[in-house]
């Protein structure tokens, strides 16, 4: 990966993720930061976690990123994917970012639309517009490909996750064969 690369990550932590699988979410998050190499001197990487609002949780300079996200905690309100990602879209707006920008959101649900909610492809068409690609990381069964498909440009950037305990040896055979560098980075 391009060391001028800027990654932003979006943990769910909204309502009906138990505690079990928000741990899991989170190691598998400190797997993929592992494996892609995140660092301050690059590829750079930040952390944001999502419910109905987000919170960034580590910046893009903080050498202590896995330990930000040890201690992170749950939210436990409606999940508004729509505000994650323009909070992604304001972090890589202003980053000065000399290479690509992407964004790696990890979603156990359905966006819960709200009256104020502006469409998540419109989200997305903001990322875009700045040279940011959006890949998603689908835990569990409660993820529709329909609607997961509003959010990425390939369906090839669609990583499904069948079950919270499929989480970590996932990324370890994402990490063992390298597959994640050609089909889903």
């Amino acid at each position: 990966m391009d060391p001028a690369t800027s990654v932003v990550f979006l943990l769910d932590a909204a309502k009906g993720v138990t505690p079990q699988l928000f741990l899991r979410e989170k190691k598998f998050l400190k797997s993929l930061i592992d494996l892609l190499k995140i660092s301050p001197k690059g590829p750079r990487g930040i952390v944001v976690k999502y419910g109905e609002n987000a919170e960034t949780i580590s910046n893009f300079l903080q050498k202590n990123i896995k330990q930000n996200i040890d201690r992170s905690t749950l939210l436990q309100t409606p999940r508004r994917i729509d505000t994650v990602l323009q909070h992604a879209f304001q972090i890589l707006k202003y980053s000065r970012s000399k290479g690509p920008n992407i964004v790696v959101l990890l979603t156990t649900g359905e966006h819960t639309k709200q009256p104020d909610a502006i469409p998540v492809h419109d989200a997305v068409e903001l990322l875009r517009d700045i040279g940011s690609e959006v890949y998603v990381v689908a835990m569990g069964e409660k993820t529709k490909t329909e609607s997961l498909m509003e959010l990425v440009s390939s369906p090839r950037y669609i990583l499904r996750v069948p079950s919270s305990s499929d989480l970590l040896p996932r990324a370890k055979h994402l990490s063992d064969s390298s597959k994640i560098y050609r089909s889903f980075f």
